[in-house]
């Protein structure tokens, strides 16, 4: 998958991310080890965007992403 389909990915998902942030804290859901709630949900948007692209650079996801 070429680096504008991945950005593209990205900023699609990026869209989401307060709408998440917002719901799970409207909720009141926290992570029970304590670990920051923006980290868990930063985690799995990068699973998907991983598995949403199929890329095999791991570290180039991270890249893109920070």
């Amino acid at each position: 998958m070429n680096r504008s389909k991945v950005s593209e990915i990205i900023l699609n998902i990026e869209k989401y991310r307060k709408e998440l942030y917002k719901l799970v804290l409207e909720k009141g859901v926290s992570h029970p080890d304590g670990i920051q709630l923006s980290q868990c949900i930063d985690e799995l948007i990068l699973e998907v965007i991983i598995t949403r692209t199929n890329h095999s650079n791991q570290d180039y996801i991270y890249e893109m992403c920070s």
